[in-house]
């Protein structure tokens, strides 16, 4: 299991060995899963964060390129389900390690095979 997230009373991770993505309902102790084959992901999850900002916050992951022939990258989905590519490349073989400034302006990465690091930012509100 990678990535673990906690938001509204959902924890949130991806099992990759399953190609599996859970929301598990602490509050009703219930759970749900969701296949990373396809539909939702393009490849296999891996890390998840966030960003706070109330009713809009976005759930962001890494996505594995080499396990299913996607590109790597970094991904993200809203509260409505929308689902969005922030970054990724055919050259990147696993992106991990996803991590934000405490500003949320700032996104770091990493690709696990090249050993590089790489800082996203954005500028302006």
């Amino acid at each position: 299991n990678e990535g673990i997230d906690v938001l509204d009373g959902h924890l949130y991770f991806a099992n990759n060995w399953w190609l599996l993505f859970y929301s598990l309902d602490l509050d009703a102790g219930t759970w749900t899963s969701t296949s990373t084959i396809g539909g939702m992901f393009d490849g296999t999850p891996d890390q998840l964060a966030r960003i706070v900002g109330g009713r809009d916050e976005i759930l962001y992951f890494t996505e594995d390129g080499e396990t299913c022939g996607a590109p790597s990258g970094v991904h993200g989905r809203d509260g409505t389900g929308k689902f969005f590519s922030v970054v990724e490349s055919e050259d990147w073989e696993e992106s991990s390690g996803l991590a934000f400034s405490p500003d949320g302006r700032r996104m770091y990465f990493a690709d696990q095979i090249d050993g590089a690091l790489y800082e996203v930012w954005r500028e302006g509100q």
